[in-house]
């Protein structure tokens, strides 16, 4: 009765890890696919993408979500989820200025602790390209509104006055919005980026250790009754 017991618990536990497969890299199109259930970067899950052209102008020729390339990488020193969100298209020259949003929602078994924008490379000749990072502390965006509190990071090259790399701490969550607006203006020279990468780091990994524990064992457990049945 004992191990039945024990059997059912670490299905429970090892169904609350398997919500989302595995982030792969894709354009932001197929991110948007994945709805609500997204997918996971480590011990966080991305969902809930969405893409907005929010401006354009003096000839700029913007961007679509099928043109942006969106990469996840984890890295367990520190726990960092990151995604990193490329594309040539990026630019403006002349009087051209365009702006995007892209939005998502991170759901992690345990708690982030910062938000990072990494901007690579900038260029800006007279022109600006700035990235400002909106996060919703501890709930989704409901689109521009955040019911709780926000805290804020920006990236930036401004003719020459730049800011490549910028983290904030924020109050340990479960749930962060993030809304990122990208605002590329030429001024009369140009405004450049290749790619964005916005990060979160979490702390060690109580809840989701105790994930891989129960797969682990569940996985043992089955090997055990499948080698009795068949004995």
């Amino acid at each position: 009765m004992l191990a039945k017991y024990s059997f059912f618990v670490l299905l429970i536990l090892a169904c609350g890890c398997l919500q989302a497969g595995p982030c792969v890299p894709g354009t932001l199109f197929s991110y948007e696919a994945l709805g609500a259930t997204g997918c996971t970067i480590g011990q966080l899950t991305a969902n809930n993408f969405a893409f907005q052209l929010l401006g354009s102008s003096g000839g700029a020729v913007p961007l679509n979500d099928m043109q942006i390339n969106v990469t996840p990488s984890f890295n367990t020193t520190g726990l960092l989820g990151r995604l990193n969100f490329a594309s040539s298209g990026f630019s403006v020259t002349v009087n051209g200025s365009v702006q995007y949003l892209i939005a998502y929602t991170i759901d992690p078994h345990d708690d982030i602790q910062s938000m990072d924008d990494v901007m690579d490379p900038p260029s800006a000749v007279l022109g600006f390209a700035n990235v400002t990072t909106l996060g919703c502390v501890g709930a989704a965006f409901i689109g521009p509104n955040c019911s709780t509190s926000t805290a804020a990071v920006m990236v930036f090259d401004n003719n020459g006055s730049t800011l490549f790399s910028n983290s904030v701490k924020i109050t340990p969550t479960q749930i962060l919005g993030i809304r990122t607006t990208i605002d590329l203006e030429a001024k009369g020279g140009s405004a450049s980026f290749d790619s964005l990468s916005t990060d979160s780091t979490t702390p060690e990994p109580a809840t989701w250790l105790s994930c891989a524990i129960a797969l682990a064992l569940l996985t043992a457990r089955l090997r055990t009754v499948r080698a009795h049945l068949h004995s």
